[in-house]
């Protein structure tokens, strides 16, 4: 009988670990996707991200073309701290009148109060 309980608590000891693991998901998101057509250009505002609940690979693409044209990109590392806020660090390149910039980041973007995003 004691053979028996022990494959038992084995298979069930497998099965709630598969469970265990969090999804992986991904989400593209456009705030912002536009012709302008009295200037003839085009303005972007994207987000998106791949992982789980937990930990996310973030990227945000912003910017516009034309000659006077500034376009960011943003490439972060998520973590939650909160139920409702994630701590994101990573990377950000702004091209901005053809001169480049590198820079690090580090930024809280979750749900506050009242259903106010904060980025």
């Amino acid at each position: 009988m004691k053979p028996q309980v022990f494959v038992s608590i084995l298979l069930l000891a497998g099965a709630s670990s598969a469970f265990a693991e969090e999804p992986r998901l991904w989400l593209t998101q456009a705030d912002r996707l536009e012709h302008q057509s009295d200037e003839d250009r085009i303005v972007w505002d994207l987000q998106g991200f791949y992982g789980g609940d937990y930990q996310k690979f973030w990227w945000k693409l912003e910017g516009q073309d034309g000659g006077d044209a500034e376009n960011e990109l943003e490439l972060l590392y998520s973590r939650a701290v909160t139920p409702y806020f994630d701590l994101q660090v990573g990377a950000r390149l702004v091209d901005s009148d053809g001169s480049e910039n590198i820079g690090f980041v580090v930024g809280l973007q979750g749900l506050a109060a009242f259903n106010v995003e904060v980025d």
